[in-house]
């Protein structure tokens, strides 16, 4: 059962071998009928070429190389030259010359060379000579052996032929025998082994037929079965051999021969290969029929002695009578291949090279750094791959720096293959590659392989740089964060500062330090400061710079050695330091608002902050720092440096270099999971690969820590938190963490809302899970206006009602907002009026103010208008007039609720009507130039006792309108107001309608007529229009004209003005009551008469005015004069030049003689006017009262002659006897009478001799008068 069980395990073995021996058959069917076909079908497929690939292969250009061809065919049909060099730089186009010469011309047999070296051509190894102070550096170049290079040549002429063509050849390779090859073979050693059994031991064999028969006896098997089971064992036999004979043939070489009599090798000593083959290579030479052989690429090994050795060869072949022909080697060189070992020129190596070859074609190169971008141009534009984000600008960048054709045609080609190749499953993945880096990172590749591999497991250069990028963020952002805290400190000192100028600061900080001290003075270095001393700029810089202090203890100044006195100085010193700062701005005037620049200064280190950590390499490369990060081997690759500063190269090149499988967790993605598990704090704006998977590393209770907070991650839940669950849970957890109200979760939703992506979701969610939300951004984030209003938008816009309205808290938004100019502007969706129209009216918002220029269609701000969310003031009323209606801001400034009323703006009247004490305090008392209201609006705001009687009085201040009656004014409240800003006409019959109101009582009348262009216009209008006497005296007008003269407040130059328009006379005055001083200016204007009482009282109260009266009124007096009682003062008085003569002697002529009595001074004043005046006659009772009184005899008889002329002879001697006894007989007829000589006797005597009263005298030696009477 055995050996059963083996023939069947053979067996099936044997079926499974056929089995793959038949695909095996098929298969290689398969690939001969393909490579025939792509044989046949090359035109077909380089037209179906859709990606426009390009091989690296030479091309076929005849236009382009025929002068080349022909020079070279030249070259070659001419028998002296034998060595032709086609030289040229790497990529000039050698290989398209030759293989278009080749296939232009097949009259030559062409053996193809090529000994590509791909490794450096020099490896400098440079080490330092330590004995020399030059410290110069050995360079050794390392070049291939020569062996080596002649081994290859041999090798690709040998194995480029049959085996057949060169039967002789010693040379042996490895032959892939036929089966009929093998079976034979087989079928000989077996042959040779049976023979060899049959004559040496034959009892093999009868004992093989032996067993066979008795296996067919025991097993029953028949013949058949025997025969297949021969056939078995043959062809297992036939496998074990075949192996063995091909590795004989193939193998099997005598190099050694030993004998009894010594060993025999075969000679392996000559180091030269050509010269120990060079009976192979004439045989090769002899057999094959080449004409031309072309040497490629030897110069990249940078070995000149191979050059000889081929040069060497030529001539063996050339010269050897077994070829009999000529031979031509090619050499496509590069030019300096004959130049020294330092790859500079001399005359000893250029003259090589015209010496060893026969022959220079020199080649013009196609691709250099100047036409290498219209070639890629090109390329990219047949291709139809130019398009915005990839475009000439930035190939021609890149091309600069590459001049090889091949690596340019790689570099598309490969370029072609990633962009294909670099899809996701779903085919989305395409659109969000960047063909610019796509581009960047494939000529990365060809410029740079071995580092781009290195990249691949994340080493190289690249690698280095980018994982250094963070090291670069983490120096800068402490320093950034620094700043910040210095930021908000001097926010906290503006904030409490009081002092305005740095004298003050130090008046301020010298006391504090006194006070530390406990002491009236302090020492600073070796002087003595007091409290005035230290506060001076020199003492309090003192204090600043040193820190050598000291204190006054027994009449010594000694240190301070309390180290707790010292750290309050120091803590004194640094708080100024920081007071000063904010002082200092306040002093120059820097920024009108010191505190809100400081807060744009702390919200740009945020910023920077935030977009540091997300911020590529390229935004993180200056000046500054670019040494530091192309450093090392970096420093020198121009290429690579422009491909990463221009952003090129960036953090997500790894997307450009190879697939991504789901799962899969990217090494940068892995840092942040470790960070996150063990609770580093990383920047927020971490670049992250693959979010989802990250997620599926972290457990939900990470997200309830601040190690976990990033950008990237935070976008990823939110986009997919309605999917499952977990995003769900962990989203909430991220809100619940940010609500916490602590600085650092501040600082990452600032940098989220300021990456505008998911703002709206985020906010959302924020305003549901922190209703303190808003009052936290206002007291404790420093944030700028801008910075603030950017939050509202966000959480008006985003917020859900009735979480805002629970976020206004003490009226936080209210207040806020209503003070918002920019609201309009700042909430311009249209989309999200409803929403926010809601809003106002729960918020209760009154605009305070809203930046002009608003859109008249706008319509939030028609809402805002129509439900009076707003604050009547100047500036929104003007806003809203200049928006709705086409009235001007110059009449709203002049006339402005006379503008109001004219506009279209119902919606504002109605406001403004219903709140007109706001609108007159705000807007109409408060806008200056609001002077020029028209007459009808302006009597309904004073009529309007809706209104504050104390601002309808400050209106009437304020216009400029005079109301012609003061009777338009209704309230009589408002009178005073208008009399005394003289907003009425001047005219008595306001002044009389006022009076009849008010009278004089208030004093407010008074002022009034006290002003001189009132009094000045008053006076020339009478108080009433009398034409005539039969016009009746108003008695009021009348009253009133006795209380203006009455009225002792008016002053005296506006009383004589307003007497003037006091029309009556003789009314009844109280004079008593009137000024002294009024007196004579009423009767001067005839306003009291002469009167007995008015006479009286006068003359009772006031001294002299009676006689003012008098003398007024003279012509009365005369008709009544008995009435008027006049004493001697007052005749005296009268006496003077005021009176007319005649006046005064009627008044003379009817006074009380008896006032004469002892009155020398009226005498005296009598006797001036009778004899200073034109004689007048006097009555006979004064005349003789004048003769009896004690007057000089010389005055009596002047009076006498003054008067003679009136009186009769008889009553002259009777008043001569009165005057003296002398006179007595004069009157006696015919008589002597002497009298005393003297002029005025002698006048006398003349006088009644003139007059016939005496006959004669006789003056007598001048001593006596002689007179002789009257003849009987």
């Amino acid at each position: 059962m055995g050996i059963i069980t083996k023939l069947k395990d053979l067996f099936n073995k044997t079926k499974v071998k056929s089995k793959k021996l038949t695909y095996n058959f098929i298969e290689q069917n398969v690939q001969w009928l393909n490579r025939i076909n792509l044989k046949y079908m090359q035109d077909i497929i380089s037209n179906d070429n859709k990606y426009n690939y390009e091989d690296l292969m030479p091309k076929i250009d005849k236009e382009k190389n025929e002068h080349y061809c022909e020079t070279l065919e030249w070259a070659l049909k001419n028998y002296n030259i034998k060595n032709i060099a086609l030289t040229g730089v790497y990529g000039s186009g050698k290989s398209t010359i030759l293989k278009t010469f080749e296939t232009f011309h097949k009259e030559y047999k062409y053996l193809n060379i090529s000994m590509a070296n791909f490794n450096n051509e020099t490896e400098n190894k440079e080490t330092t000579e330590g004995g020399t102070e030059s410290g110069k550096k050995n360079t050794v170049t390392a070049c291939i052996d020569n062996s080596v290079i002649e081994k290859g040549i041999l090798q690709q002429m040998f194995y480029k032929v049959k085996y057949k063509s060169i039967p002789s050849s010693r040379f042996k390779r490895i032959i892939d025998y036929k089966f009929k090859y093998i079976l034979f073979k087989s079928l000989v050693i077996l042959a040779a082994i049976s023979l060899g059994i049959l004559i040496f031991n034959p009892i093999i064999f009868t004992n093989l037929y032996n067993n066979v028969l008795y296996g067919q006896k025991t097993f029953k098997i028949n013949i058949t079965i025997t025969y297949i089971l021969g056939i078995v064992i043959f062809i297992i036999i036939f496998k074990i051999l075949s192996p063995a004979i091909k590795y004989l043939s193939n193998n099997f070489r005598i190099t050694k021969i030993s004998t009894k009599a010594g060993d025999a090798q075969l000679d392996d000593s000559e180091k030269s290969i050509f010269n120990k083959y060079i009976d192979e290579i004439l045989y090769f030479f002899e057999m094959n029929k080449y004409d031309v052989v072309v040497f490629e690429d030897l110069d990249r090994f940078n070995n000149i002695e191979i050059f000889s050795k081929l040069r060497e060869l030529n001539l063996l072949i050339n010269n050897s009578e077994q070829i009999n022909r000529r031979v031509v080697f090619i050499y496509a060189i590069k030019d300096e291949i004959f130049s020294n070992a330092e790859n500079k020129d001399d005359k000893f190596h250029y003259k090589n090279r015209t010496k060893f070859f026969d022959f220079i074609i020199p080649v013009v190169q196609v691709v250099n750094s100047a036409n290498a971008c219209n070639l890629m141009i090109d390329k990219f534009k047949d291709a139809n791959l130019l398009n915005i984000k990839l475009d000439e600008d930035f190939i021609s960048d890149i091309s600069f720096l590459i001049n090889d054709r091949r690596v340019l045609n790689n570099i598309f080609n490969e370029y072609i293959i990633y962009k294909e190749n670099l899809r996701h499953i779903d085919n989305q993945y395409e659109n969000e590659l960047d063909p610019t880096k796509l581009l960047s990172i494939i000529v990365y590749k060809n410029m740079y392989p071995t580092d781009f591999a290195k990249l691949q497991d994340d080493e190289g250069m690249v690698y280095e740089l980018f994982k250094n990028k963070y090291k670069l963020i983490e120096s800068r952002v402490p320093q950034l964060k620094e700043e910040c805290k210095e930021l908000k400190l001097q926010i906290e000192y503006e904030k409490k500062e009081c002092a305005e100028k740095i004298f003050e600061l130090r008046y301020i900080y010298a006391k504090y330090i006194l006070d530390i001290v406990n002491s009236d003075n302090i020492g600073i270095n070796d002087r003595s400061y007091t409290y005035k001393e230290l506060s001076s700029e020199q003492g309090f810089n003192e204090f600043l710079n040193s820190n050598n202090y000291k204190l006054l203890a027994n009449g010594y100044y000694s240190p301070i050695q309390d180290a707790e006195l010292l750290n309050k100085l120091n803590e004194k010193k640094q708080e100024y330091l920081q007071r000063e700062k904010i002082v200092k701005l306040k002093e120059e005037n820097v920024k009108p608002n010191v505190l809100e620049n400081l807060k744009r200064k702390l919200d740009s280190k945020h910023n920077e902050i935030n977009l540091l950590t997300s911020k590529p390499l390229k935004n993180l490369i200056n000046d500054n720092n670019k040494d530091e990060i192309f450093k090392y081997d970096m420093s020198k690759e121009n290429l690579l440096k422009f491909l990463i500063r221009e952003g090129y190269i960036d953090e997500s090149y790894s997307e450009y270099i190879s697939y991504f499988y789901e799962g899969i967790i990217t090494p940068k993605d892995n840092e942040f999971i470790h960070n996150v598990m063990y609770e580093k704090e990383m920047e927020f704006g971490r670049s992250l690969d693959k979010p989802k998977n990250i997620m599926k590393k972290l457990r939900n209770y990470r997200f309830e820590k601040k190690y976990v907070l990033n950008y990237n991650l935070l976008d990823f839940i939110i986009e997919n938190k309605s999917d499952t669950e977990k995003y769900e849970n962990c989203y909430e957890l991220i809100v619940k963490q940010l609500s916490n109200e602590t600085e650092i979760s501040f600082s990452f939703i600032d940098g989220y809302t300021s990456k505008q992506s998911h703002v709206d979701i985020f906010v959302k969610s924020l305003c549901s899970n922190w209703p303190n939300m808003w009052k936290y951004i206002q007291n404790h984030c420093n944030l700028t206006i801008e910075k603030s209003n950017l939050y509202l938008k966000h959480i008006l816009e985003f917020g859900e009602n009735t979480d805002i309205l629970e976020m206004n808290k003490d009226n936080v938004f209210t207040e806020y907002i209503s003070k918002l100019s920019e609201f309009l502007e700042l909430l311009n969706d249209e989309s999200k009026y409803e929403k926010l129209k809601d809003l106002l009216i729960k918020l209760d918002i009154k605009f305070e103010c809203l930046n002009k220029g608003i859109d008249d269609n706008n319509k939030l701000f028609e809402f805002i208008v129509k439900n009076n969310l707003y604050v009547i003031n100047i500036h929104m009323i003007e806003l809203i007039i200049e928006t709705k209606s086409s009235k001007t801001l110059k009449e709203l400034s002049t006339s402005n609720y006379t503008t109001i009323l004219e506009s279209s703006c119902s919606n504002l009247i109605e406001y403004i009507n219903n709140n007109i004490n706001k609108y007159i305090e705000n807007v109409f008392l408060a806008l200056d130039s609001n002077t020029k209201e028209s007459k009808e609006p302006l009597i309904q705001i004073l009529k309007n006792n809706a209104i504050l009687l104390e601002s309808r009085k400050h209106i009437i201040q304020k216009e400029t309108i005079i109301f012609p009656s003061i009777d338009e004014i209704k309230d009589l409240d408002l009178w005073s107001t208008l009399i005394e800003n003289k907003k009425i006409d001047i005219s008595w019959n306001n002044v009389v309608e006022y009076y009849e109101k008010f009278n004089f009582g208030d004093g407010i009348l008074e002022k009034y007529l006290n002003k001189k262009e009132i009094y000045n216009k008053l006076s020339k209008f009478k108080i009433q229009d009398i034409q005539d006497e039969s016009v009746q005296y108003d008695d009021n007008l009348v009253l009133f004209s006795n209380q203006i003269i009455l009225n002792e407040t008016l002053t005296e130059t506006c009383f004589i003005e307003l007497v003037k328009s006091i029309p009556y006379k003789k009314i009844p005055i109280a004079l008593e009551k009137v000024k002294p001083e009024r007196i004579d200016i009423i009767i001067e204007h005839g306003i009291i008469g002469l009167t007995e009482s008015n006479y009286n009282t006068l003359k009772e109260h006031f001294e002299w005015k009676h006689l003012l009266l008098l003398q007024k009124n003279i012509d009365e007096y005369m008709e009544n004069y008995a009435k008027y009682n006049l004493d001697s003062k007052d005749i005296i008085t009268l006496l003077d030049d005021s009176v007319d003569r005649d006046k005064r002697l009627f008044i003379i002529n009817n006074m009380n003689i008896n006032l004469l009595d002892n009155n020398s001074e009226l005498i005296h004043s009598i006797v001036d006017f009778i004899i200073n005046n034109e004689p007048s006659e006097l009555k006979d009772n004064l005349l003789s009262k004048l003769m009896t009184i004690n007057l000089e005899d010389k005055i009596k008889i002047d009076i006498l002659l003054s008067q003679i002329d009136f009186i009769d002879e008889v009553n002259t001697f009777k008043l001569l006897n009165l005057i003296s006894s002398e006179f007595n007989n004069l009157s006696q007829t015919n008589t002597e009478v002497i009298i005393s000589y003297s002029e005025y006797n002698k006048n006398l005597i003349k006088k009644l001799k003139s007059k016939g009263y005496i006959s004669d005298f006789d003056p007598k030696n001048n001593s006596e008068i002689i007179v002789n009477t009257k003849i009987s």
